[in-house]
Parts: structure tokens; sequence; C-alpha cells
């Protein structure tokens, strides 16, 4: 527990001047993936994370649950993040959940799952207006 803990407090502190401290919970051969990528290697989730920390303005999480069992840990939290160009530069807010699978102390496969919908693409002009429409539409045809 105390592990996830300390998982959990490097994400609060995380930002574009101490990306090494990935390097205490992530092996070299970590995968990272999200609904928008897949990250092969510590190197290369280092240099995801320098590209997304050099694009917003904030970004900060709270975590709500987690359940913990052997080597691996799903956590369920809620991202908010500024960028300039999405919600004209308004907080977004993102609830989300992380499965992750470790061994030997580090971690070998990190998931994170959200809506990229409404993470993204319902705050973007014009696109935004769509995506809402059409998540509208699938929710009134599923009640129908």
């Amino acid at each position: 527990m105390k592990w996830i803990e300390q998982f959990k407090a490097m994400y609060q502190n995380l930002n574009a001047s101490n990306l090494a401290s990935l390097d205490q919970f992530y092996a070299p051969q970590a995968v990272f993936i999200d609904p928008f990528h897949q990250v092969d290697g510590l190197a290369a989730i280092r240099s995801y994370f320098s590209n997304l920390y050099a694009n917003v303005d904030s970004i900060g999480f709270d975590y709500n649950w987690q359940l913990v069992e052997a080597n691996q840990a799903v956590i369920g939290w809620t991202m908010r993040y500024r960028h300039p160009r999405v919600n004209r530069g308004r907080t977004v807010q993102l609830e989300g959940v992380s499965r992750i699978e470790i061994a030997e102390q580090l971690i070998v496969r990190h998931q994170d799952y959200f809506d990229g919908g409404a993470m993204l693409y319902e705050h973007l002009p014009l696109l935004g207006s769509a995506v809402r429409y059409l998540k509208h539409r699938m929710v009134d045809s599923e009640v129908s």
C-alpha cells in the first residue's frame, strides 16, 4: 500500500521539471497506454510526459478509490487540466481509471481508461458541437 501512495503522490507533483521521478516507478520496458497512445519503454514514457506538460497550462489529479491485489492495482481518479486551445483555456475535469501491473516493485504496464471525447473532442470549436450532438443522439436512441 505504501508504494501505491507514493505513486499517487508522484503523479500529483509531476511536472515538466521533475520527470526523472518516473524512473523510480516504471520498469525500463514498461508500457503506458491511454485512449490516444501506446508508449513502449521508460524513455518513451518520459518523452510522452515531457510533451504533455509542455502543452498544458496545468494538470492535477484527485484519487477517489483504489483496489490493490498482489501485483496489480486499479485506481479511480479525477483529472483537472487546462490547455490553451481546449475549452477556451478553461479547466476541464475528467473521470478515469488506471490499471497498473507491477513486477519487482516497478510498473510494467499502466493503462488509463477514460472518455477521450469528454477529455478533448467535446471541448474543441466546431468538433465539440458535433461530438456532443452525437452523444446526445446515442443516449436518446438507447432510451427509445
